[in-house]
This record gives C-alpha cells, sequence and structure tokens, in this order.
C-alpha cells in the first residue's frame, strides 16, 4: 500500500496538508482537496488512523452502539448526531449490537484499540464489566437514554412523565381502559408502567393493571395487537415504540378500521407516518437531545483523562404530547 509521504510528492504537497485533509482539523483548499481525492484514489492510499491514535493517544473517533436498526427514534437521533459532531472535527462510528452481549464486548475491545475519544452507549445491565473496562481506560463516557451506572453521566428522557401525560390524554377523551403495549425491557418497562399508574392515580381511578403488556420472545407482536383488537370494541392503545405503532397501524387498515371512530392511538416517538396519518404523539425535542449529547460529549473529552476528575452530570429531558386526531 502507498504511503502518505508518496501520496504528498505525487500530488504536490506536504504530509502536513494530506494529514489535515484526512484528519478535517485545519481548512484545505478546494482545489488541493480535489487533487489529493484523486491521488489516493489512484494510488489506493487509506490514512491509518490506528497508528496516529498511538501517537496522540486519542483518536477523533466517537463510538457509539446501538442496539437495533428497527428504532427509528435511535436512529435518527444517531444520524443528526452524526451530522452535527462533524463541525467539531470528530467522526462518529455506529456499531449495531443487536442485543448480544458477545458481539458488544468484541466492539467495545474495538473502540478501546482504536483510542476513541469517547463511548456512547445504552447501557444493559448485563455488561457492566465492559463499561467498566472503558473509564478505567480514561475514555469519555456518555449513557443515553438509561442510568445505569450512577458514576457515569448520563442524558435521559423522562419515560415516567411520557407514559403519564399519554395515559392522562386517553383518560381526558373518555377512555378508562388503556392498553399500553411495550417490550419486556427491564429497564424502561419500569419507568412507564410508573407512569401508566400515575396517570390513572392521579385522577382517583384504579389502574387496569392487566392492561399493561409486556412482549416477549414468548408472545409475538402481531398475535398481542390482535388479541386486543378483538377484545375492545374500541380500543385505546398506547404503542410504546415505532415498531408497535406500526403493527396496529397495519391491522386497522387490514381489517377496515378507522382512527378515533374505531381505534384511538398514541405513540410513542414522532414519526414522518404519524404526522402524515394525523396520529398523536409522545414526541421528543431531537435538536435538543442532539445539542445536549453534544455538549456533554465535547466537555467530557476536555475533561476526562490525564488526571482530571470530571464531576458527574445526569440531564434529564421532558418528553411532550402533540395532539393530533388519533385519540
Amino acid at each position: 500500500m502507498a504511503t502518505i509521504k508518496e501520496v504528498a510528492q505525487r500530488a504536490g504537497v506536504s504530509i502536513a496538508t494530506i494529514s489535515r485533509y484526512f484528519r478535517g482539523t485545519a481548512k484545505v483548499s478546494a482545489e488541493t482537496a480535489k487533487k489529493i481525492r484523486r491521488v489516493t484514489q489512484e494510488m489506493g492510499y487509506t490514512p491509518d488512523f490506528y497508528a496516529s491514535a498511538l501517537k496522540t493517544a486519542q483518536s477523533q473517533f466517537v463510538c457509539c452502539l446501538i442496539p437495533s436498526i428497527k428504532n427509528l427514534f435511535i436512529n435518527s437521533i444517531a444520524e443528526s448526531l452524526k451530522n452535527y459532531i462533524k463541525s467539531y472535527k470528530y467522526n462518529i462510528m455506529l456499531a449495531l449490537t443487536y442485543n448480544d452481549p458477545e458481539i458488544q464486548q468484541k466492539y467495545v475491545q474495538t473502540f478501546l484499540s482504536l483510542r476513541a475519544s469517547a463511548f456512547l452507549y445504552i447501557p444493559d445491565s448485563r455488561l457492566t464489566q465492559d463499561y467498566e473496562v472503558i473509564n478505567k481506560n480514561h475514555i469519555y463516557s456518555l449513557q443515553l437514554f438509561l442510568d445505569i451506572d450512577k458514576n457515569v453521566d448520563s442524558l435521559t428522557i423522562d419515560d415516567t412523565y411520557g407514559t403519564e401525560i399519554a395515559v392522562d390524554h386517553f383518560i381526558k377523551k373518555g377512555y378508562d381502559d388503556v392498553v399500553m403495549i411495550d417490550y419486556a425491557n427491564e429497564n424502561f418497562f419500569k419507568y412507564r408502567t410508573k407512569g401508566f399508574i400515575n396517570a390513572y392515580e392521579k385522577r382517583g381511578m384504579l389502574p387496569p393493571y392487566a392492561n399493561m403488556i409486556a412482549l416477549n420472545s414468548n408472545t409475538s407482536l402481531e398475535s398481542a395487537v390482535s388479541g386486543i383488537m378483538d377484545k375492545y370494541p374500541h380500543p385505546a392503545i398506547l404503542a410504546v415504540s415505532n415498531e408497535v405503532g406500526m403493527e396496529v397501524i397495519r391491522q386497522v387498515y387490514e381489517r377496515g378500521m378507522k382512527f378515533k371512530e374505531d381505534v384511538s392511538l398514541i405513540i410513542y416517538d414522532d414519526m414522518e407516518i404519524a404526522e402524515l396519518m394525523n396520529i398523536t404523539c409522545v414526541g421528543h425535542n431531537k435538536a435538543e437531545i442532539t445539542n445536549c449529547i453534544t455538549e456533554m460529549m465535547l466537555d467530557g473529552i476536555k475533561n476526562t483523562g490525564n488526571g482530571k476528575q470530571k464531576k458527574t452530570e445526569k440531564r434529564v429531558l421532558l418528553p411532550f404530547l402533540i395532539e393530533r386526531d388519533s385519540v
């Protein structure tokens, strides 16, 4: 493979200019950038970021673990973050874990070998030892949407409040038998059930505990939604994920039903399809989330390592109800 020195000689620029171009740490003229791109393509040159990281003890990579591509909200945040932090000369590396501990462990080791500048992750209580390895290597870590480690920074959304305002909206509209469908995640689900119960108890009503449905490997989403459709003459459904929401929408149309007239629905996260179909949502300010992650990350990178002791920061953002015409 060609070396950076050979690329610089053929392009007629300095090695430092080639380095600046690939790192994005300083502006390179459009003409020079075009020349460097052409030469690197011709010579098949690829920069060795690992070797560079060894020299500086840190790369410009921000590593982010996400569990699945199915969660459109998390994906949209990751996409927004990727574009936003480019202006700060960082590149985000996304890794899909599929909730598999072995896959996640391998990614953690990879991130360490890359001398990542920061580590963003949705924590899993089964993998605390992996996260401890990151912290021991003095890499800034930020927990997203869950706060499992009290000694690590976190940015969370108040899921208890989000569920409470959604269920309360149903109750105000005259539905006292709301059904919540969620996945049986031990961390998220407990906060959402608390919000579900709060909404009823604050109005002096007995919560329908059996209506808090937690999907697991033994319960298919299709059959769970179908069972609700068959059981209630006019179901009032809180779909606590875009995947659940899409299944409800699919079955409503397959059955020839109409929202508000036959089925009332509130979805977590303001997806494009929710806006197009006029469906009420529990919304989140994506720009605020992206800004908070970036602020915390930049401050964390600056104040982590080299003997620095950063005070742990916990930020909690409030969701809000986007009222449309599905309830």
